[in-house]
């Protein structure tokens, strides 16, 4: 678990910053992206809420932003 969770921390934590901007008041986004992005950014902080690090998955990406272009997440492997 702690490996799994040492290799998913600093991605999720990239995507946190990258999309910090989505929740502020003069972003140039609509009120449902924002409220998109808002959900996406609580599934974030909330994956590891889970016994099973197996069962790790990243959450969709909004796309209701179209002037935003947030990238894939990568994958990760433990092979």
């Amino acid at each position: 678990n702690k490996k799994m969770k040492s290799s998913y921390v600093p991605i999720r934590d990239s995507y946190l910053k990258l999309t910090d901007f989505t929740q502020l008041s003069d972003a140039p986004i609509t009120e449902q992206a924002k409220s998109d992005f808002l959900i996406f950014r609580q599934q974030l902080r909330a994956m590891f809420d889970i016994s099973d690090y197996s069962q790790l998955a990243w959450p969709s990406i909004p796309t209701s932003a179209p002037n935003i272009v947030i990238p894939p997440f990568p994958t990760i492997s433990f092979s």
